[in-house]
């Protein structure tokens, strides 16, 4: 097969594959694991890029909110993980780029997704990057009043478009 045609080929995929997992409202403009929707679609989720926007992919940066390092792993989130994994990782543990971004996958690729199929919510992109960044629980409650975009905090549409601008 020609290399133009298999490029055109993937494009065309790509932007299908774009539409379907974000709302038309976003669209403008090294993976590390594959985010498979309810459908058995399959999106790759590039956590470098989500350490872009939180951090810089910087260690030793601390939100106003209290989040820390490259991955921007809240507290609560930690407990979390100690409970999950019996591990007794201090906050200070945090500023530790591969146990921050160990925590951050395992938010992305595994918790929040246990909360969407616990509450019967369908598998997209938008909707993980939406929880990670605002929190599950405030994702979760704007989830059931509709899934209004325009109601989402400006900080967390700017995440949105700050994730699908790279592509």
């Amino acid at each position: 097969m020609d290399k133009s045609v298999r490029t055109s080929s993937g494009l065309a995929i790509l932007l299908l594959v774009v539409l379907l997992f974000r709302p038309l409202e976003f669209i403008s403009g090294s993976t590390n694991y594959v985010l498979v929707s309810s459908v058995g679609t399959k999106v790759e989720m590039d956590y470098l890029q989500v350490a872009q926007i939180e951090s810089a992919q910087r260690d030793s940066v601390v939100s106003t909110e209290g989040a820390i390092g490259r991955m921007q792993i809240m507290p609560i989130v930690l407990k979390d993980w100690n409970r999950t994994h019996l591990t007794k990782y201090k906050k200070s543990d945090l500023f530790n780029s591969e146990i921050n971004v160990r925590i951050g996958k395992w938010l992305l690729s595994e918790q929040i997704p246990y909360y969407f199929k616990k509450n019967n919510i369908p598998e997209k992109m938008n909707h993980r990057l939406i929880a990670y960044n605002w929190g599950i629980g405030n994702f979760l409650t704007w989830y059931k009043k509709g899934q209004n975009y325009e109601k989402l905090p400006d900080e967390t549409k700017q995440y949105l478009i700050k994730y699908w601008n790279k592509y």
